[in-house]
C-alpha cells in the first residue's frame, strides 16, 4: 500500500503535539458554529488532523447541505493521488486508518480512538514500521515505542524517528511522551526518581537494558525485498553484520542467513531478525545471561524475553 501524502500542516501539528499533547484541543472554537450533526461529525471527528484552517473556515461558512456535500467531494478529490482512477486511494486509506484507530485505541465500545495520541499518530502517519511494547517492566510505566522510516517525501519530519507513548495509570490512555515537558521521571513508577532526572535515566537503562549487557550475538536472519533475478542479498545484509561486529567485536560474530523476498511488511526494503544473549544481574549480585529472540508477532525491533540460562 502506497504511503499517504498528507499536508505539511498535519506534520507541523504532529511536531507541536509531541511537545504539548492537547487531545481534542485541535478543534478550534470556530467549529462550534452550528452545522447539521453529520457534517459536524465529519469536520470534528473524521478529518480534524488533515483539514487546513482555511478549509475549515470555508466549510463553516456554507449555508446549504448541497454546498457542504460538494465541498466534501472536492476535499477528497484534490487529495487524490490519481484523479483518473475510479477510486480515491487517499480517502480509502484514510478511512481505513480512522476505523483502525477507533477500534484499537480509546474507550472500548465508544469508537473515540481518533481522540487519543496513538490514534492521532496512526491516522496521520499510518502504521509504524516497527512497534515495541514494554508493558511488564519492573519499574517503568507501560510503554510503546513506534519507529517510522520516511513516511513521505512531503513531510517536514526526519527520515527516521521514534515516538514514545506511555500510560501513566491504568485508567488513562497512552500519552505521547515529550522529552522537554515530561522528563524521564514521567516514565518511571518508582518513587526513587521523583524530581531526580539522573536517577530516572539510570532506572530506565537498568529496566530496559543497554548495549553493555549484550554478551554475544547468536544469530542474524536478513530478508531483502528483491526481484527474482537479484542474487546479492548477502552483500546487502553485510552492512548489518559489519555493524554488529563493529559494536561488539568478537562477541558480535554470528550465524547468519540472507534471503530474498517478493514483499516485506509495510513495504520495507530490509527486515532483520536478531537473537542476542544478554547479561542480567540478580539481586544477589550473580550474573546470568538470557537469550532474546524475536516473538512471532514482532518485527525486527521486537524481542520476547525467552530462555534463561
Amino acid at each position: 500500500m502506497s504511503q499517504m501524502r498528507f499536508t505539511r500542516r498535519a506534520c507541523r501539528f504532529l511536531l507541536v503535539l509531541t511537545l504539548s499533547m492537547c487531545g481534542t484541543g485541535v478543534l478550534s472554537a470556530a467549529t462550534k458554529a452550528t452545522v447539521p450533526a453529520k457534517y459536524a461529525t465529519w469536520l470534528n471527528e473524521e478529518v480534524p488532523y488533515i483539514i487546513s484552517n482555511a478549509e475549515r473556515s470555508a466549510f463553516l461558512a456554507l449555508k446549504t447541505d448541497a454546498d457542504r456535500d460538494a465541498f466534501i467531494q472536492n476535499f477528497w478529490e484534490i487529495r487524490n493521488p490519481d484523479p483518473n482512477s475510479p477510486t480515491n486511494q487517499f480517502r480509502d486509506e484514510y478511512y481505513r486508518r480512522l476505523a483502525y484507530a477507533n477500534d484499537q485505541f480509546g474507550s472500548p465500545g465508544r469508537h473515540d480512538g481518533w481522540r487519543t495520541a496513538r490514534g492521532m499518530v496512526y491516522i496521520t502517519l499510518g502504521p509504524p514500521q516497527q512497534l515495541t511494547p514494554y508493558r511488564s517492566s519492573q519499574y517503568l510505566t507501560p510503554l510503546e515505542i513506534w519507529f517510522y522510516q520516511s513516511p513521505s517525501t512531503n513531510h517536514a519530519l526526519p527520515p527516521y524517528f521514534y515516538l514514545v507513548f506511555y500510560q501513566r495509570t491504568l485508567n488513562e490512555d497512552y500519552k505521547l511522551y515529550s522529552p522537554m515537558l515530561d522528563k524521564p521521571e514521567r516514565l518511571v513508577q518508582s518513587t526513587n526518581a521523583v524530581n531526580d532526572e539522573a536517577m530516572a535515566i539510570k532506572i530506565i537503562k537498568q529496566d530496559l537494558g543497554d548495549l553493555d549487557r549484550v554478551v554475544s550475538v547468536e544469530q542474524l536472519r536478513g530478508f531483502v525485498r528483491s526481484s527474482p533475478t537479484f542474487i546479492e542479498q548477502p552483500e546487502v545484509i553485510d552492512g548489518a553484520s559489519n555493524l554488529l561486529v563493529e559494536l561488539w567485536g568478537e562477541a558480535g560474530s554470528h550465524a547468519r542467513t540472507a534471503t530474498g523476498a517478493a514483499q516485506l511488511p509495510f513495504g520495507a526494503a530490509v527486515q532483520l531478525d536478531l537473537v542476542l544473549r544478554v547479561r542480567t544481574d540478580d539481586e544477589d549480585g550473580s550474573g546470568r545471561s538470557r537469550t532474546f529472540a524475536p516473538s512471532p508477532r514482532s518485527t525486527a525491533s521486537g524481542f520476547s524475553r525467552a530462555r534463561e540460562s
